[in-house]
């Protein structure tokens, strides 16, 4: 009997003690000093309690810990040390909340990246590698990432992190936790192998989103923006600065600019709100203000169409932010991704400029191409000609019709030419058919002004008589129809002609059926 109550006494004080490894697992995010551990679990509490279930680091010395919080994400930061040859790892497991009153959810994405750095703090690109995983319907996911630190790397970054995105009527919401670890040499880094020098091919010059293989950046575009830190706490810094009078003021503006058509999942937040979170989907009759910040998701894109006719086309993943305050001095910032353009009368009568992270276009040509990708300014021009300004040197180059440039953050670029014929393959017919048309003017108009004065009058004369002709053929050819055909026809054809197609954005009148306008983009109803 004795050795029974011992035995009960015994099991009842195990099962009502805590468990030293679950209580330790959870890390208490108000903790000051932040406990620096090489595995842990966390959460985001911000709405649907989003978990880091574990994750694990090997490799490396770790030496201190910190958090970095806003609404809807939280990451772990370790840093630490390495021994050059040292393999390191991260390794993720993650969980997303439950869905509340009115919410949809729209998919997971685990992401991963490794990034190496130079004693000079150069990013070692050819080194860097990432993967995704998005639009995962499973509650929980789990991956890892690993590298071998070569002898000649001073700092290694490894990046993990889960999000879940989900949509209300009203707004569309995304939570993410995530662990950053990031390391430093604990030796002085050996010298960088000298790059072997190629032979150049005789061929026109890679596009960037070729020459920059998927591997050496996590995630191209709009996600580049939604998970910087840095980037938002400005963001948050700049809304909290419009007064009510300001905000009145750019709401009751005149429309500048609209959307013409909408693919997929675009998202739209105003200059003055503080958070993603309060992004609203952008649709058809959403009206767009100055400072507003236009974000399109993977494959998604819109084309906006401006009051003079002129279009944009921002393709997936990428992020523009308007600054439309003055109709004639308008600027778009290109923040992320690439942006397809064909300028009509602001060319002429006003002035627009694109701000790119390493370098400003001043635009004088109709139809280009700018592309932000990972600190990599590019300008591809199809027709006319773009002022482009280094932000580094401050130095301006010309960029004519079938040359582009990329520069970088010490302002180096080399002007080059580029494939047309590829670089419209990779865009949609509209896009493809109005460059067309823009080159082929161009080069008419070119042609023409090569002419001599005399000549040019002699055609415009000979123009005129041969349009008066064909108005008076045609007038004639309706009074004999009209006196012929049955009185039901007459009516139809009257109706056919009082009652012609127009566009309503743009105004144009639309020779056939379609889908969107030939002149301005817009899809028709």
């Amino acid at each position: 009997m004795r050795r029974f109550l011992a035995l009960f006494t015994v099991v009842i004080v195990l099962v009502c003690s805590p468990m030293p490894v679950l209580a330790t697992d959870r890390l208490d995010k108000d903790a000051d000093p932040v406990p620096v551990v090489s595995s842990g679990s966390f959460t985001c509490d911000t709405w649907i309690h989003t978990s880091m279930d574990s994750f694990t680091v090997s490799g490396g010395e770790l030496t201190g810990a910190d958090w970095s919080f806003s609404r809807g994400y939280v990451s772990y930061n370790l840093t630490g040390t390495f021994t050059p040859g040292e393999n390191v790892a991260l390794h993720v497991s993650a969980t997303m909340g439950e869905m509340g009153y009115q919410m949809t959810h729209k998919g997971n994405e685990l992401d991963f990246y490794v990034k190496y750095y130079d004693a000079s703090g150069r990013e070692l690109t050819d080194l860097a590698k990432g993967k995704t995983f998005e639009h995962s319907a499973d509650a929980t996911m789990a991956d890892e990432i690993s590298a071998e630190i070569p002898a000649y790397a001073d700092k290694v970054e490894l990046f993990g992190s889960f999000t879940t995105e989900w949509t209300t009527p009203y707004a569309a919401a995304a939570e993410t936790v995530a662990v950053k670890v990031t390391l430093l040499s604990s030796s002085e880094p050996a010298p960088i192998p000298p790059t072997p020098v190629a032979t150049p091919a005789l061929e026109s010059t890679p596009t960037t989103a070729a020459a920059i293989s998927a591997g050496n950046r996590s995630r191209p575009g709009s996600a580049e923006i939604l998970r910087n830190i840095e980037f938002w706490i400005k963001w948050e810094e700049n809304a909290k600065k419009w007064t009510p009078e300001e905000i009145e003021a750019a709401m009751s503006a005149p429309q500048v600019v609209k959307f013409g058509s909408l693919t997929g999942e675009t998202w739209v937040l105003r200059a003055w709100d503080e958070d993603i979170d309060q992004a609203i989907y952008a649709d058809y009759d959403t009206p767009l203000y100055h400072g507003d910040l236009i974000i399109t998701r993977r494959r998604s894109g819109a084309i906006l169409s401006w009051s003079d006719m002129s279009s944009f086309v921002v393709s997936e993943d990428s992020c523009i932010r308007l600054d439309i305050k003055q109709e004639k001095l308008s600027k778009v910032e290109i923040l992320a991704g690439t942006v397809w353009t064909n300028l009509k009368k602001l060319v002429k009568d006003g002035d627009l400029s694109y701000e790119m992270s390493q370098a400003v276009a001043g635009i004088k040509g109709t139809t280009f191409v700018c592309e932000e990708r990972d600190g990599v300014s590019t300008l591809k021009v199809f027709e006319g000609s773009v002022e482009l300004t280094s932000r580094a040197t401050g130095k301006t180059i010309q960029v004519s019709g079938g040359e582009m440039v990329s520069t970088d953050s010490t302002g180096k670029g080399t002007l080059t030419m580029f494939d047309v014929e590829e670089e419209l393959a990779r865009w949609d017919p509209y896009v493809q058919q109005v460059t067309a048309e823009a080159m082929e003017e161009a080069a008419l108009t070119q042609k023409d002004g090569a002419r001599s004065p005399t000549v040019a009058v002699i055609l415009a004369a000979f123009a005129l008589m041969a349009g008066i002709a064909a108005i008076v053929f045609v007038a004639s050819r309706n009074k004999r129809k009209a006196a012929t055909a049955p009185t039901y026809g007459a009516t139809v054809q009257a109706q056919e002609i009082q009652n012609p197609s127009f566009c309503s954005n743009c105004g144009s009148q639309l020779a056939k059926p379609s889908r969107f306008c030939s002149h301005c983009g817009h899809r028709l109803q």
